[in-house]
């Protein structure tokens, strides 16, 4: 079985563009990613996580593919662009594939041609396919000039996780020789009325873990990785995937699935518990999530490894969470020299002492273990644990 190593990154959200700006981000807890939305049926707003910086349109040459997702999407690409093209020339088009994971795909532009039909006059030039979901692996695949394997995953808020676990398994059985991974999502009024119906958008910030919690705040993101089996600084160990099988959007109340998916990671990775250095949190900052995920990881983990919600600094980018979070990981084990900084847990609130007890991590801490793993859980009670780390080829 071959390893699998990162070879480059892209990553646009509330928290930054580029990795740059995220690191800043992810050690200062800044919030000013976040807006006002809309209003929603319900009458009243959400707060929500926005790309503030303006992104350039796609190139004449992608223009079939505009939307805001792949606005998105294509701001991220450009970031990975060397290793991409090094890549496709190393393998050759066809040994490269594209996965990537969206829920929204072109939802924003259907809210637009929707209200503009209502009005009697329909949006010039507005193509319905935008909204299909294989738009957003096509542009890439566009982009790249990749003829390998194009597919577009939709699992909820896994989706790019699931993207990612299936890269991994493709270049580790050798199927392709690199595959583009990640995922991308935007805001649409659709997403954020199904969610306030759902009565799951929060009162102002969210309060990942803690006692006040009560709800997300949405957020949009691209972020890409590129796989290969080629030596690189960065590896990705492993990756684990279970399905709870219990509600459609409720998650397991005891967190079986949540727990071995964790578990499977670690095995996938053949780390212990014990060597994971810093765990970033799916902390959506609902009741039921938090709750459940603080007690599965405290029984795959006890209180013995430093973790943290980014929720409350990108918002929850949906389809592009797993990928985004994956990039924060990465961009922490990069910059850190000898121990490596952890996210800490932002926020200035109170934190629920009746929940499991884990070990959300404080400012300016730092661990000297350098695997770190991500979890990611959606509705129909899809679960995915990523594991990345350090490898033995050079400090990144």
């Amino acid at each position: 079985m071959r390893h699998c190593y990162i070879h480059g990154m892209g990553v646009a959200s509330a928290a930054g563009v580029g990795q740059d700006a995220l690191y800043a981000s992810l050690l200062s807890g800044r919030q000013d990613g976040f807006v006002e939305s809309a209003p929603l049926w319900s009458g009243r707003r959400a707060t929500i996580g926005v790309v503030a910086q303006a992104l350039p349109p796609l190139p004449a040459r992608l223009a079939r593919f505009a939307s805001r997702t792949n606005t998105l999407l294509h701001a991220a690409l450009e970031q990975a662009a060397g290793a991409i093209h090094a890549a496709v020339e190393r393998h050759g088009a066809d040994r490269v594939g594209v996965i990537m994971g969206s829920c929204t795909a072109g939802f924003q532009e259907a809210d637009r041609a929707r209200a503009a039909e209502a009005g009697g006059t329909p949006p010039p030039g507005y193509r319905h396919d935008i909204e299909l979901m294989d738009s957003v692996a096509a542009m890439a695949a566009a982009y790249a000039g990749a003829t390998g394997p194009t597919v577009t995953v939709s699992t909820a808020c896994t989706s790019s996780g699931k993207a990612i676990a299936m890269g991994l398994r493709l270049i580790r059985s050798g199927q392709l020789d690199a595959v583009i991974v990640g995922g991308a999502d935007s805001h649409s009024l659709s997403t954020l009325n199904g969610f306030d119906c759902l009565a799951s958008i929060a009162d102002g910030m969210c309060q990942p873990f803690g006692q006040a919690r009560n709800g997300i705040n949405l957020g949009e993101a691209a972020a890409v990785l590129v796989l290969s089996a080629d030596p690189a600084p960065l590896q990705l160990m492993g990756a684990g995937e279970s399905s709870d099988g219990h509600h459609i959007s409720a998650p397991d109340p005891e967190g079986r699935g949540a727990e071995l998916a964790i578990r499977r990671a670690l095995a996938s990775a053949n780390v212990a518990p014990a060597e994971v250095g810093y765990l970033n949190l799916h902390g959506t900052a609902t009741v039921q999530n938090d709750e459940v995920e603080a007690a599965a990881v405290h029984r795959v983990f006890g209180a013995g490894v430093a973790c943290s919600s980014t929720k409350n600094l990108t918002g929850h980018t949906l389809g592009a969470a797993s990928a985004l979070e994956l990039v924060a990981c990465a961009t922490m084990l990069e910059r850190g020299h000898g121990t490596v900084p952890v996210i800490p847990q932002h926020g200035d609130y109170p934190r629920d002492a009746d929940l499991a007890p884990i070990a959300l991590a404080r400012p300016g801490q730092h661990s000297e273990r350098t695997v770190f793993a991500s979890t990611s859980f959606a509705f129909g009670g899809s679960n995915v644990c990523l594991v990345i780390g350090r490898s033995a080829h050079g400090h990144a």
